[in-house]
């Protein structure tokens, strides 16, 4: 036969685990819609300032037809490659070349695939030049599963805390209709004397009456 205990316990196990994978599964979507926010502010703050320095004098000669400089480094988690184009769609500059970043006319942010990945672009044109600043999708995705991460040990710890006080309370509220069901099994067929209800809980108290 089974327990009623265990029958409680299952179901309020389960649902507080199903508790956990939903903060879980909310925490992430909330962090990467925040990163997105503030990464793609970035994005367009970093093409802004690329396409100034430009103008300023200290970035590269659009005149120049030498081959933009060629940078190979690893990127981390949150590089951003920088790049700079003439009108006409020729680069002169570019932060990273293993990252072939396509040249863009349209101002704003755009979602190419490069290299088989999603990157998340911001293009800045102005009168002589297109300064580009990009960033890898899987970036943000990874960034927002580790915070979401960091989230789950205190809320298992929680759900734990939470599985065995309800253990206790429900051995302790359970108490006294054990001690009636014990009272029952004990008793012969002819034996007429009642059962003391003292101790039982008003929904079971009519059973043993």
């Amino acid at each position: 036969m089974r327990s009623i205990e265990r029958y409680l316990l299952a179901w309020v196990a389960g649902t507080l685990s199903l508790g956990l994978v939903v903060v879980a599964l909310v925490g992430y979507i909330v962090t990467l819609e925040e990163m997105n926010e503030v990464f793609d502010a970035d994005l367009k703050n970093v093409a802004g300032a690329m396409a100034s320095h430009r103008n300023s004098g200290y970035g590269p000669d659009i005149n120049d037809t030498a081959q933009p400089p060629v940078k190979t480094e690893p990127l981390h988690d949150t590089d951003i490659v920088t790049l700079i184009w003439t009108i006409q769609g020729r680069q002169l500059y570019t932060s990273n070349s293993d990252v072939s970043v396509p040249f863009s006319g349209v101002a704003g942010l755009s979602r190419p695939r490069i290299n088989d990945l999603e990157w998340i672009v911001y293009t800045v044109v102005q009168e002589d030049v297109v300064a580009q600043a990009a960033q890898p999708v899987a970036s943000r995705h990874d960034m927002a599963g580790e915070s979401a991460a960091k989230v789950l040990p205190p809320m298992l710890l929680l759900v734990l805390v939470a599985s065995a006080l309800m253990v206790f309370a429900l051995r302790r509220g359970l108490r006294s209709l054990y001690a009636a069901a014990r009272g029952v099994a004990a008793r012969r067929a002819r034996t007429l004397d009642p059962i003391s209800t003292a101790e039982c809980r008003h929904e079971w108290r009519n059973l043993v009456k």
